[in-house]
């Protein structure tokens, strides 16, 4: 992740670099608030609409990153990857804990 943002960081001035890492930085806070509810506070409910906001700002920057730098949105893949499959285990575990 700090490589890809690095890349578009370096970019010459292209039209959406600022933008890109403006949203790059909003969905590590939105990482780090998932960790905070999730195992911190134990609030699986807020956790799940938290990591569902994560993922949509992941395949933003995603977007927003294939548009300066190719590479950068790739190497951001793996980690959409990973969060995917992390919302399926919190939604499960809500699904589960509801009950």
């Amino acid at each position: 992740m700090a490589i890809a943002a690095w890349r578009v960081y370096m970019t010459e001035e292209a039209p959406l670099r600022n933008a890109s890492l403006a949203v790059y930085g909003a969905q590590l806070l939105a990482n780090a608030a998932w960790s905070w509810l999730f195992f911190g506070r134990k609030r699986i409910a807020a956790a799940l609409a938290d990591i569902v906001l994560l993922l949509g700002l992941i395949t933003l920057t995603i977007g927003l990153f294939a548009q300066v730098n190719a590479l950068a949105a790739w190497l951001i893949v793996p980690y959409w990857l990973w969060v995917a499959l992390a919302l399926a285990l919190n939604a499960s575990i809500w699904r589960l804990n509801s009950a």
